[in-house]
């Protein structure tokens, strides 16, 4: 989804209205997660084809199924959008001795990797946004030494199962018909990944050529008859 400059200033307002702060790729942000669960009880986050993926593969159940027992699907803006069960918090956080824990952390979410910080400018061919992020100021481990919130690699890593997702609803109108096709498409992805990486860190924008060129490889990929 590439967001005009309009819609860029209004998603602005309402981040700085939700306790959010406006911070760059290049700040250094220090934090540590307190383990408090927060995130966990207050967001419920949005799956790319590759958390599907991830995630089923470690609960060792197909993503159908998964999808059937712990998402929901619902319509944006005319496109698919799959989120995770929240009740009073996420169907998949676990409480232990009174400590809070996700039960697959090792293939979590990407957004949920990324928490406190939120990159929603998916419009990489703009240079403007490109370098844009976002931090929840209600996160209490903000500002607590330990490492920089700030990690390009996961970063970029979402920006392209984001925009891969996106591509994939724009031709296919739809994620969930195509859950089970990940694993061929995953090399696409992280040759993607690697392009937004670079593009982070030396603050240039990713080409539309190759945007394009991507399209044309999931094209391929999906629609090439199985032999």
């Amino acid at each position: 989804m590439y967001y005009t400059t309009e819609q860029i200033i209004l998603m602005d307002k309402l981040h700085r209205l939700q306790g959010f702060r406006r911070v760059l790729l290049s700040d250094y942000v220090p934090f540590q997660c307190m383990r408090c669960g927060f995130c966990c009880r207050e967001y419920s986050p949005n799956l790319t084809l590759g958390d599907i993926y991830r995630i089923s593969t470690f609960l060792e159940i197909n993503p159908e199924k998964f999808i059937e027992k712990y998402c929901i699907v619902e319509e944006v803006l005319g496109g698919e959008v799959v989120k995770l069960r929240h009740d009073e918090y996420c169907i998949l956080l676990r409480t232990t001795r009174g400590i809070p824990s996700c039960c697959v952390y090792s293939v979590r979410p990407l957004s949920c990797r990324l928490y406190p910080l939120h990159y929603i400018h998916l419009n990489v061919l703009d240079e403007r946004t490109l370098e844009v992020a976002y931090v929840d100021g209600r996160c209490i481990g903000i500002g607590i030494s330990g490492g920089n919130l700030v990690n390009m690699r996961e970063i970029a890593q979402y920006v392209a199962e984001a925009l891969i997702h996106q591509i994939i609803l724009e031709e296919y109108g739809s994620i969930t018909k195509h859950i089970s096709t990940y694993p061929q498409i995953e090399h696409i992805v992280n040759l993607l990944s690697n392009a937004v990486f670079i593009c982070l860190r030396s603050r240039q924008v990713l080409s539309r050529d190759l945007l394009n060129y991507v399209r044309y490889l999931i094209r391929e990929k999906l629609e090439r008859p199985v032999k």
